[in-house]
């Protein structure tokens, strides 16, 4: 098991304090982080065309958007611990 401040905003130590999202918040860096600005409902509360699936059976999640604003796809690689580098729009 890793140490205390084994990874970044994690407290250094047991006294530190923990920041607790809150359910926007969360939604947020998701939206931007994992969907590329693309939430997982349209504004209308829709179907958006995203979705979050493992493509490639290698157990992590992966994330196709396609919709009017975007068509991509989005494979997890694990060696980096990020999303792979995003295919190009083909527009």
């Amino acid at each position: 098991m890793p140490g205390w401040g084994a990874h970044p905003g994690w407290p250094a130590g047991p006294g530190d304090r923990v920041k607790f999202l809150t359910f926007r918040e969360v939604e947020a860096r998701l939206n931007t982080h994992l969907l590329a600005g693309q939430p997982l409902r349209a504004l209308d509360g829709g179907d958006n065309g995203v979705r979050v699936l493992d493509l490639d059976g290698d157990g992590f999640q992966d994330v196709v958007i396609g919709n009017a604003q975007l068509q991509r796809t989005r494979l997890w690689d694990a060696a980096a611990a990020s999303p792979a580098p995003a295919n190009p729009d083909p527009r």
